[in-house]
């Protein structure tokens, strides 16, 4: 008698990096009005994505585009999955650190479904200041056999809030009038 599969978490292709103790907020700029979202005034931003496959095999790698997402110019940490438990393992790069918060069977003790599936929560971390600019940096995290997940983020100079005329005084062409709380 052969056991079926029970459902297999998410592709990390199929999820998308979250937010993690970054506060972002959308905004305008000065110099032509265009709105943006993703907004933060926090140059160590930190991302994490979970319950995605595969812990068992293949390459976990972040990465950080400097123009967008067109290029990812900078490699950062990388960690080597396998069938033992990855939790806790973190690798720094490039000033980007990856961290697997959960290498786990996401039906351990359920009899007859425990042992298919090994899924991964995992965070990426800039660990030294990066330069606000106009253009967005995006991080990106690759999973060798799952693909990838990916979020934008605009690094603001750290603005003085007016909240009774909702102006955000920044510089450098950063994001400078809040339009969304």
């Amino acid at each position: 008698m052969s056991l079926l599969a029970p459902e297999a978490p998410s592709y990390l292709s199929e999820l998308s990096l979250a937010y993690y103790g970054t506060t972002v907020f959308s905004a305008r700029t000065a110099s032509d009005g265009v709105s943006h979202t993703n907004v933060t005034t926090d140059t160590t931003p930190r991302f994490q994505v979970s319950d995605f496959l595969d812990g068992d095999e293949g390459i976990l790698t972040a990465y950080r585009s400097n123009d967008g997402g067109s290029t990812y110019a900078v490699t950062g940490g990388s960690i080597t999955l396998s069938t033992a438990d990855e939790t806790g393992q973190e690798n720094t790069t490039n000033n980007i650190t990856l961290n697997i918060i959960d290498d786990e069977d996401p039906y351990d003790g359920v009899a007859g479904s425990a042992g298919f599936y090994k899924q991964l929560t995992a965070r990426v971390e800039q660990d030294i200041a990066i330069t606000p600019q106009a253009t967005p940096y995006e991080y990106k995290l690759e999973h060798s056999v799952t693909g990838s997940a990916s979020k934008q983020i605009y690094i603001s100079e750290a603005p003085a809030l007016h909240i009774a005329d909702k102006t955000l005084v920044g510089g450098n062409g950063g994001v400078t009038e809040v339009i969304q709380y």
